[in-house]
């Protein structure tokens, strides 16, 4: 589980907002010596996420509580399918029908209008299917 600290801003009935503070990933990386992602950062400036985190009936924090969040790695990997892999996969086999299905001369024009159709409904398939009652996607929990 991928677990990261936050405060409590706001909580209703159901479930509460925290806000995190975005830090950099390695020592490295603050230093501005890793991959870069430190100086990007610190170009940016302080970034703030708020949250929504739905909560378990026996959890009632309160406003500016420190919890932890956390998300399971198999929710984020899903996520990542979803969000890159399934709109990819679209677009290849767009590509490949509309070239097979194209008539003599045309195969070019085919492939790309093909591919930005298949992309189109792979993207609106992953939308579907991550708001779906089961998609468990990346949902934060306190722990």
């Amino acid at each position: 589980m991928m677990v990261e600290r936050a405060r409590v801003v706001a909580v209703d009935a159901e479930a509460c907002w925290v806000e995190t503070i975005a830090t950099p990933a390695c020592s490295a990386c603050a230093s501005g010596q890793g991959c870069g992602g430190g100086v990007i950062g610190k170009l940016r400036g302080e970034r703030r996420t708020h949250l929504r985190v739905v909560l378990p009936a026996s959890l009632r924090p309160a406003v500016d509580d420190e919890v932890e969040i956390g998300v399971h790695e198999h929710g984020v990997l899903r996520a990542s399918a979803l969000a890159y892999l399934l709109p990819l996969a679209g677009m290849v086999a767009g590509a490949v029908a509309g070239e097979r299905l194209a008539p003599p001369g045309a195969a070019d024009a085919w492939s790309m209008a093909a591919a930005a159709a298949g992309f189109l409904l792979a993207v609106a398939g992953a939308r579907a299917l991550s708001r779906g009652p089961y998609s468990g996607i990346a949902a934060p929990e306190l722990l």
